[in-house]
Parts: structure tokens; C-alpha cells; sequence
């Protein structure tokens, strides 16, 4: 035993140099290559999406084609100034179906307030025309009961009752889309000392092994 580590304090002796410079060299490489990797940002946001009989902007799996969709991005960059372009926006938008009627929206970038302005945006258009149909739907229910509520007589009381129930039937459900979580941003960015430290410890760990190794092999 006592053999096998002369052995070994021999060698570290001979290797020193080698293996002081080798732990320092994985730590400045570390340091470095965390230092030019580029940060990315991914801003996020979670929607409950409505119940007011219209498909087109509540049935998550077709409003995922829509939403991505040349045509409807393309209104959003319009509407909203954006400098990304279409083919941009599609392949860093990230649309996720969470169940039936919740969906997640992200968006990555290397520029945060970017990032966020374009998800803004994407979710800004479709709440606008989402809001505009939900409001015309409600006003529509609020103008057939005006029209129930007109009639009078004895025997259109039977049809009355009937439409009322109708109406109520078709409506009690109804809901309008909104924000279940808003609009928070992530940011890939590691500190890069904390890389330093990891690639230090890479290095005393292969430092080590040109110590022990020989001793293992010569078993």
C-alpha cells in the first residue's frame, strides 16, 4: 500500500504542471463558452379559451391552424408593427393544447422585449375578433329575449315559455375567452462562474485519473 502511493505521490510530482494548468484550462473554457453562447428569452402565457358556438375560435385544434397560419400573422405583424417576419414568428411560436379548452402560448427570442411584443401581439388579434363575436353573441341573446318578452297574449304565452327555455338552454353555457396567466418571460442565462466551477471540477476529476489510473491498470 505504502508502495502504491509513493507511486502515486511520485507521479503527481512529474505531472504537477500538467495537472494544476489542466483544471484551470476546463474552468477558463467553460467560463468562455457560456459567456458567448446566446441568451434566450421565452415569454409565455396561458389561455382559457370561451364556449359561444363558434368553432373557428374555440375549438383548440383548429384555432392552432389558424393561429399559425400565414394569413392571421401576417395581420398580426400589420396590426402591430412587428419587425419579425412571418416565417420568423412561425418557427419560434410554440402552441400547445393543455386540454380542451386551455391553451399555452410561447414564444422565444434572443431579445426579451421582442419576445414579448410578438406574443402581445398573437394573442392581442385573436382576443380583439374573439371579444368582438362573443359581445355580438351576447347582444343577440339580449335582443331575443326583448322579443320574447313582447308577447302577451293567452295563446302565444305556451310559445313563450318555450323560447325563453330555449334561449336560457342555449346560453347558460356561454363563456367569453380570457387570460388564465399572463404574459411571464424566461431566460436561458447561466452564470458563467457557476460554469467555471463545474469545468474546474471536470478537470481535477481527469486530473486525478492520470494519478490513480496507472495504479489500477498495473493491478
Amino acid at each position: 500500500m505504502k508502495e502504491i502511493f509513493n507511486r502515486m505521490l511520485e507521479r503527481t510530482k512529474k505531472l504537477l504542471v500538467f495537472l494544476v494548468i489542466l483544471p484551470v484550462l476546463t474552468g477558463s473554457i467553460a467560463f468562455f463558452f457560456e459567456l458567448q453562447r446566446p441568451t434566450t428569452y421565452t415569454a409565455e402565457a396561458k389561455l382559457e379559451l370561451g364556449n359561444f358556438q363558434n368553432d373557428r375560435l374555440t375549438n383548440p385544434e383548429l384555432l392552432k391552424e389558424i393561429m399559425t397560419s400565414d394569413t392571421y400573422l401576417g395581420n398580426v405583424i400589420n396590426e402591430h408593427n412587428l419587425e419579425a417576419g412571418v416565417e420568423e414568428i412561425q418557427s419560434n411560436l410554440l402552441y400547445e393544447v393543455d386540454n380542451n379548452k386551455i391553451i399555452t402560448l410561447s414564444y422565444k427570442g434572443q431579445n426579451q422585449e421582442t419576445a414579448e411584443k410578438v406574443l402581445d401581439g398573437v394573442i392581442s388579434t385573436f382576443l380583439e375578433e374573439s371579444n368582438d363575436v362573443f359581445e355580438a353573441k351576447e347582444k343577440l341573446y339580449e335582443e331575443d329575449l326583448k322579443e320574447v318578452a313582447k308577447i302577451e297574449t293567452e295563446y302565444e304565452k305556451v310559445a313563450k315559455a318555450e323560447l325563453l327555455t330555449k334561449l336560457k338552454n342555449e346560453n347558460i353555457d356561454i363563456q367569453e375567452t380570457y387570460i388564465l396567466n399572463p404574459i411571464d418571460t424566461t431566460s436561458s442565462y447561466q452564470n458563467p462562474a457557476k460554469r467555471a466551477v463545474f469545468g474546474v471540477i471536470i478537470g481535477l476529476m481527469v486530473s486525478s485519473l492520470f494519478v490513480v489510473l496507472p495504479e489500477v491498470m498495473r493491478k
